[in-house]
């Protein structure tokens, strides 16, 4: 963590620190949209509600955007973004490009003209019995 950390843009410090979380189901989950077409992230609908999403969420200004995806994994971020940026890549190319990362994330730290976004997330091997009833 502490490396991740240190690639943070700093600045001068500010008095209060705001923090915004968007909080979202799993939209890369085919269960989101297979036979449903109006569901689907894709379309031109859907696309335009992301978009009016991410016109409310520029307002906040943020200055660093932060994804579901392990720190281990900055460089396959780095790699998707920078492709994504250069419009090399489109969400349509990627098998999971409906995912909130993409949709939210990426597209929100391109409209913001953002150099990197990064990847915050651990993952902790839990089975679904253990959370059921306590047993692995």
């Amino acid at each position: 963590m502490k490396k991740l950390l240190t690639q943070v843009p700093s600045g001068q410090p500010k008095e209060q620190t705001q923090l915004l979380f968007l909080g979202c189901s799993h939209f890369g989950q085919e269960g989101m949209y297979k036979g449903n077409p109006a569901a689907d992230l894709f379309s031109a609908d859907k696309q335009k509600e992301i978009a009016a999403v991410n016109a409310s969420l520029a307002r906040f200004k943020p200055d660093v955007i932060l994804i579901e995806r392990e720190p281990e994994e900055q460089a396959q971020v780095d790699s998707l973004y920078n492709a994504y940026r250069s419009g090399k890549l489109a969400f349509t190319d990627l098998s999971y490009g409906r995912a909130e990362q993409y949709q939210f994330g990426f597209a929100l730290a391109k409209e913001l003209n953002h150099q990197r976004v990064f990847g915050t997330d651990y993952y902790e091997s839990v089975s679904n019995r253990m959370l059921t009833s306590g047993a692995a």
